[in-house]
């Protein structure tokens, strides 16, 4: 599932789900996936509500915890920056 800023933007459920695959993805293993999924799922919180909204923040937390556990287990995450 790709959406594209461009488009129409999700509704703040929409984008919790979206977090919450992220999640699942994460804990069956599948890292990169999760990781993008949690890179997408910022990038459109961002969007909808803004930098300094309280669940951008969070879900930037988030991601950057994804990050460090995928690092940490030596996995090699994606090349994004």
């Amino acid at each position: 599932m790709i959406l594209s800023v461009g488009h129409l933007l999700p509704d703040p459920d929409t984008l919790d789900s979206m977090n919450n695959l992220a999640n699942v993805l994460f804990s069956q293993g599948k890292y990169k996936e999760a990781e993008q999924m949690h890179r997408q799922t910022l990038e459109l919180i961002e969007t909808v509500l803004g930098r300094k909204h309280p669940s951008t923040l969070k879900n930037g937390r988030i991601l950057a915890e994804c990050l460090r556990t995928t690092y940490k287990r030596g996995e090699p995450g994606s090349s994004q920056g």
